[in-house]
């Protein structure tokens, strides 16, 4: 996990976590390594000098992760470099918690347009449609780690084509940190998709929810497509299952 403190229009401090969140490492960072990173949480000094200079950059990473000024929190970044893990954890957990309702409600609001959206990238554009519901399930989830494989067609060469090669159905991976990419299935994701081949019947289902290991498991089928949806996250409750069970069902039924 990293959290960000920006202090200044150039500069950052960036807090990191080791995997058992039992050691933290500091170190300061220019302000433009900001939109490489994956952040969990972006704390930025509001003194009005410095608010105006990063307006824009404010206004980008919220998209991605919550940002909020440390005056809010009632921390400077003294106080916050002498925080321990767990305060670390806690302040994080309950920032997100936040931001993830705040995007679960807006979600609702504008479900309509979403879905139909949605559906108009499932019919004309797959690769889109699976770019865009990995990003909408990172930012309502709040995943530390997200893949959706599904199914894909792989395009002959030129050559290939020349010989009568026709396109192959495969399975593909969209995947990233901060944004999404989509690959060729490797063979992990293809065994993974045969261990759970019994478990595609409905348009949504929640197959594995482990809260002590923080992971979700999805299984979906729209029309004759099979998409395995796997995520590692703090929370998952009802009113998201409900939220995303209704626009994988609408999608399905286009």
């Amino acid at each position: 996990m990293k959290i960000a403190y920006i202090k200044s229009h150039t500069s950052m401090t960036e807090f990191k976590l080791d995997e058992k969140a039992q050691n933290i490492t500091k170190v300061t960072k220019d302000l433009t390594d900001l939109k490489e990173t994956s952040y969990s949480l972006i704390i930025f000094s509001n003194n009005e000098e410095n608010l105006v200079a990063i307006s824009g950059i404010i206004e980008h990473e919220s998209k991605f992760c919550p940002v909020v000024p440390d005056s809010s929190l009632g921390l400077d970044l003294e106080k916050i470099e002498s925080l321990e893990c767990s305060d670390l954890l806690l302040l994080n957990h309950k920032i997100t918690k936040s931001w993830v309702l705040k995007n679960n409600l807006s979600l609702i609001e504008n479900n309509y347009k979403v879905t139909n959206h949605l559906k108009d990238l499932w019919q004309n554009d797959r690769n889109s449609f699976f770019e865009e519901l990995w990003f909408i399930l990172k930012t309502n989830l709040a995943t530390s780690k997200l893949e959706i494989i599904f199914h894909d067609l792989k395009e002959p060469t030129d050559a290939q084509k020349e010989k009568g090669a026709k396109a192959e159905l495969m399975y593909a991976v969209v995947k990233g940190n901060k944004t999404q990419q989509i690959f060729e299935a490797k063979e992990l994701e293809s065994k993974l998709m045969q261990e759970y081949k019994n478990e595609f019947n409905t348009s949504f289902e929640i197959t594995d929810y482990s809260r002590e290991k923080n992971e979700l498991v999805i299984t979906s089928k729209i029309k004759l497509s099979p998409i395995l949806i796997l995520a590692k996250l703090a929370d998952f409750n009802s009113i998201q299952q409900a939220l995303f069970k209704g626009i994988f069902e609408s999608i399905s039924e286009s």
